[in-house]
C-alpha cells in the first residue's frame, strides 16, 4: 500500500497602510507499507513501513520554516529543521506557519 498526501496553500493578505503579505505552505507525506517474505517460504510474514514528511512555510518578508522526517520499518531515521530555508528557520511574530488566518485584522486580498 502506498499513500501520498499533499497540501498546498497560498495566501495574500493586506491591511490598509501596510504592504501586502504573501505566504506559501507545502505539507507532503508519503508512506509505504509492503508485505515481504523474509524466509523464502512464499508466506508473507513481515511488513515494511517507510514514510517521509516534508513541511515548508515561506512568506514574502523573509520568513521561512521547514521541517522533515523519515522513518524506516517504523523507526525514526532522520529529523531535519531549517534545511529548506536559505538561512535556517526564521519567523517573525506575525507569521502563521500552520496556514491559519491572522486574527489581528488582516483580510484576504480580493
Amino acid at each position: 500500500m502506498v499513500v501520498h498526501q499533499a497540501r498546498g496553500q497560498r495566501t495574500n493578505q493586506f491591511r490598509r497602510g501596510t504592504a501586502r503579505y504573501e505566504t506559501t505552505l507545502s505539507d507532503i507525506f508519503d508512506g509505504v507499507r509492503r508485505m515481504r517474505d523474509v524466509d523464502n517460504s512464499d508466506t508473507l510474514t513481515d511488513t515494511e513501513h517507510n514514510s517521509s514528511r516534508a513541511y515548508l512555510f515561506t512568506d514574502n518578508r523573509g520568513g521561512c520554516y521547514s521541517a522533515g522526517l523519515t522513518t524506516e520499518d517504523g523507526e525514526l531515521q532522520t529529523r531535519t529543521r531549517g534545511q529548506a530555508c536559505p538561512n535556517g528557520n526564521g519567523l517573525r511574530w506575525w507569521s502563521h506557519p500552520d496556514g491559519s488566518p491572522d486574527s489581528m485584522g488582516w483580510a484576504p486580498a480580493p
